[in-house]
């Protein structure tokens, strides 16, 4: 398999991996859905079952595994589980780096061109720098990785969960005290393990990075304004996410200060899933008619609402 295929690693065919798998597409990517018998037919340039790629240490760590969150341990898991679904299709030759991507997250970027800067990079991730208060916290859910990358981390996650667990239980009794959210996942795991790491190994797309003589950065989560450098991204009210600006059908970030940056893709966490069809429309050979289709759908959902009042 040539270049630098994207991955999504998901389970059941919900509209929105759709609007994911089309919009990679259109930057010319190749796609690898790593799935269920429900999605086969998607529209993936290749198709794995999950099933079938579970190993050996998917199922020790599935052993070890303790949910310290929040959340229900089926998805905590599942979480976990797309690094070893990935890191076995590299123990089986079929792919040697990949990006790998959640399914809410459109690409405007063909990412075979990310090899020419990432290739001496074993990994990418966003790694926000504030970091205090037990946040812990660096995010793939676009994300380069390496077979080397890959290995690391799932030794990592073993090693934790069978030698190191006060580490992890030191966080969860924070977030408890305090009636936190949230608490152990993979991205507490992924921060963890990047700190044994300088600059040298761990692209950090969140802050702003050169592809050619283009600074572009990767945006983690639409409905945060955090930036790398520290400061603020401009905030959309209507949608209660970033300000995005497309030119030429590619997004950019604008900040309080009124500089543009160019983000490689959008990432629509949690409730900002159903923008993504208005913003997939956005593509590279179309025009940006998301925002007013979106405004319509936010205008009639609020007149609905004062309406049941």
């Amino acid at each position: 398999m040539g270049g630098i295929p994207i991955i999504i690693c998901h389970e059941g065919r919900q509209p929105y991996l759709q609007e994911c798998i089309n919009q990679a597409k259109k930057f010319d990517n190749t796609v690898i859905l790593v799935g269920d018998e429900s999605n086969k037919d998607m529209g993936a340039d290749h198709w794995y079952s999950m099933a079938e790629l579970e190993t050996d240490e998917w199922h020790d760590f599935t052993e070890l595994f303790c949910n310290m969150s929040t959340n229900p341990e089926k998805f905590e898991l599942q979480c976990f589980k797309r690094f070893f679904l990935i890191y076995a299709l590299m123990k089986k030759d079929i792919i040697h780096e990949c990006i790998h991507i959640d399914s809410d997250v459109l690409c405007y970027f063909d990412f075979s061109m990310f090899k020419e800067f990432a290739g001496r990079y074993m990994v990418s991730l966003g790694i926000p720098r504030k970091q205090d208060r037990y946040r812990w916290s660096a995010g793939a859910m676009t994300s380069y990785w390496t077979k080397e990358g890959i290995s690391s981390f799932c030794d990592f996650v073993i090693s934790t969960y069978k030698n190191n667990m006060a580490l992890l239980a030191e966080k969860w009794d924070y977030q408890k005290k305090n009636n936190l959210p949230g608490g152990i996942c993979d991205m507490t795991l992924l921060y963890l393990w990047s700190r044994q790491y300088d600059g040298t190994k761990i692209l950090n797309t969140i802050e702003q990075f050169e592809i050619g003589q283009n600074k572009v950065v990767i945006d983690n989560n639409i409905n945060s304004i955090e930036s790398g450098s520290g400061d603020k991204y401009v905030y959309d009210k209507l949608f209660n996410v970033k300000k995005i600006i497309f030119i030429d059908g590619v997004p950019y970030l604008q900040k309080s200060d009124g500089t543009r940056i160019r983000t490689l893709v959008l990432h629509f966490q949690g409730g900002a899933k159903r923008y993504m069809k208005f913003y997939a429309g956005a593509c590279k050979h179309g025009k940006p008619l998301y925002y007013f289709l979106a405004a319509a759908i936010k205008c009639k959902r609020l007149l609905f609402n004062f309406r049941k009042r």
